[in-house]
């Protein structure tokens, strides 16, 4: 098995943790600063430039993010006031101003979102059962693994990922897979790296 078969098989499954890193958002603090923080409803672009159109909160652990290609359902939270939502490969970053929300990060710093309506009914609230709280526990433990993957903490993120990996996360699996075919732990291994993308794509 070749790496480069690896690397497709990885883009292909991608178009409570006991130990590890600490967590740079810790799940509790998290979970509460998320709920303080109330968002609720829908914002809309104001800023003429920008890549995506909008972002809609009903409730849960989701945000819906609008662009023209399509809504997406992504995972999001909120840390200092700052809203964090996770996008394919990249985490978005947004500063919360009242009813504003301004990027704060390379993909959004031109952007700014406006509230434009309220929802008919109450938002449910963020994390709220042992499912949602779970899901929000691992979306944590693998951005540990991705500062360390950022840092060039190679074979301490391949450990995260495995652990992350362990708990049900497919994304954490993913790359897990990927750093050993890379050779993160000093060699490479298309058995396990195979197997780990293909975890992943099972999960979904």
């Amino acid at each position: 098995m070749t790496i480069r078969l690896l690397h497709l098989v990885s883009l292909l499954c991608f178009a409570s943790v006991a130990q590890g890193a600490p967590l740079k958002f810790p799940l509790a603090h998290t979970v509460e600063n998320t709920r303080a923080a109330g968002l609720c409803g829908s914002y809309r672009r104001t800023s003429k430039e920008g890549l995506y159109d909008g972002l809609e909160f009903k409730g849960g652990e989701k945000a819906t993010m609008l662009t023209g290609l399509g809504d997406r359902e992504l995972p999001y939270f909120i840390s200092e006031k700052r809203l964090y939502v996770l996008a394919d490969k990249a985490l978005l970053e947004f500063e919360i101003a009242q009813d504003t929300l301004i990027g704060a990060d390379t993909w959004t710093q031109k952007s700014t979102f406006r509230r434009k309506s309220k929802p008919k009914s109450a938002c449910t609230v963020f994390a709220a059962t042992s499912a949602g709280e779970k899901e929000v526990e691992k979306l944590l433990c693998h951005l540990a693994g991705v500062d360390l993957q950022a840092n060039q903490k190679l074979p301490e993120a391949v450990e995260q990922y495995s652990m992350c990996c362990k708990e049900g996360d497919a994304l954490s699996c993913n790359k897990q897979g990927f750093l050993i075919s890379m050779g993160a732990l000093g060699k490479t291994d298309a058995k396990l790296s195979l197997e780990l993308m293909q975890r992943s794509c099972d999960m979904g």
